[in-house]
C-alpha cells in the first residue's frame, strides 16, 4: 500500500465540497453519509466501494452501532464514523480510518487508527458536526418516535461548499 501523506489533508483556505451521500444501513447502526472533497475530487469517489468496507467493518471488523444512529464523513483521505454513544446520548463515538490507496485499480483501503485518535477531526468537518450536533439535540428533546428517528434521520446538511 501507499500511504497519502499528512499534506493530502487540505491546505487553509482550500474549497472542498460537503455532499450528502444518503443513508447506510449497518449491522446495529443506521448511518447518514457524507463526502467532503476537494472540487477536483467531487463525484470521483467510489461511494458504494466506501459503503461496503463501511458495512464490513461493522459486521467483522468490531465497530459497533452505539445507539443505533450515526454518520460517516468521507474525505480525500480520511472515513470518520461517529455514533452517537449508547452510554451517554450526548457523546459522540468516532473511529478515524486513514484511507489508503492500494496499488491495483485505485481502490482504497481503510486502516484504523491508535485509540487516542477517536475524537479527531479537522476543521472541513465542523460544519457537518455542527449540523449533526443540532439535529441529534432535537431527537433528544423530541419524545423519540419513529417519525422522530425518520426525522433525523433524514436532516442533512445540504450540499454546498466550504473553505
Amino acid at each position: 500500500m501507499i500511504e497519502i501523506g499528512f499534506d493530502e489533508f487540505g491546505k487553509i483556505g482550500e474549497t472542498k465540497i460537503v455532499e450528502p451521500q444518503g443513508l447506510i444501513a449497518v449491522k446495529g447502526c443506521d448511518l447518514k453519509f457524507y463526502t467532503i472533497l476537494r472540487k477536483e475530487n467531487a463525484g470521483k469517489r467510489d461511494i458504494e466501494l466506501v459503503k461496503s468496507i463501511i458495512k464490513d467493518e461493522f459486521e467483522y471488523g468490531g465497530l459497533e452501532g452505539e445507539v443505533g444512529m450515526g454518520f460517516v464523513m468521507l474525505s480525500d483521505n480520511t472515513l470518520n464514523i461517529p455514533r452517537w454513544s449508547k452510554d451517554n446520548p450526548t457523546i459522540l463515538v468516532n473511529s478515524v480510518n486513514f484511507i489508503y490507496k492500494t496499488q491495483n485499480s485505485g481502490y482504497f483501503a481503510p486502516f484504523r487508527t491508535n485509540s487516542h485518535d477517536l475524537g479527531v477531526s479537522y476543521f472541513w468537518q465542523y460544519k457537518i458536526l455542527q449540523h449533526e450536533r443540532d439535529a441529534w439535540r432535537a431527537y433528544l428533546l423530541s419524545n423519540k418516535s419513529d417519525q422522530d428517528k425518520q426525522r433525523y434521520l433524514s436532516d442533512f446538511l445540504p450540499r454546498q461548499e466550504i473553505n
